[in-house]
Formats: C-alpha cells, structure tokens, sequence
C-alpha cells in the first residue's frame, strides 16, 4: 500500500559527470591510503598517536565515500 520506495533511481546516481565522479574516488582513495600507511608507521615506530591518526583518517575516507554515494 506505501508507494514510497527508498531504492536509488538510475537518475540519482548519474546526477554528476563523470570527471567529478572520478575526482571524487582518487581524493577518497589518497585519504584511505595515506591513513593506511600512517598506520603502518605508528606500528612500525611505536607511535599510538601515528596509529591513531591513520585510523581517523581511514575511517573518514570510508565515512566520506559512503556518504557521497548516498546523495
């Protein structure tokens, strides 16, 4: 009886060109690399803020492409 669907249109997802799309994924993707490797040196060097901050910087990477994809 509800005709209110929360499924993503091929509209939405097509609503920005391709370029920013791509843009969008390479800024996204240095972000999660650069807190893995932050990571990997707080290991290496026995730095829990290093490895904090690598965490963080993973995490909002994932936060931001999960984010984006949804608008």
């Amino acid at each position: 009886m509800d005709t209110f669907s929360t499924e993503p249109t091929e509209a939405n997802l097509d609503d920005r060109p391709v370029a920013v799309n791509a843009l969008i994924f390479v800024v996204v993707m240095a972000i999660f690399v650069a807190g893995m490797w932050a990571m990997g040196e707080g290991i290496a060097q026995h730095s829990a803020l290093l490895f904090s901050g690598g965490l963080l910087g993973s995490c909002l990477a994932v936060g931001l492409a999960v984010g984006i994809r949804r608008d």
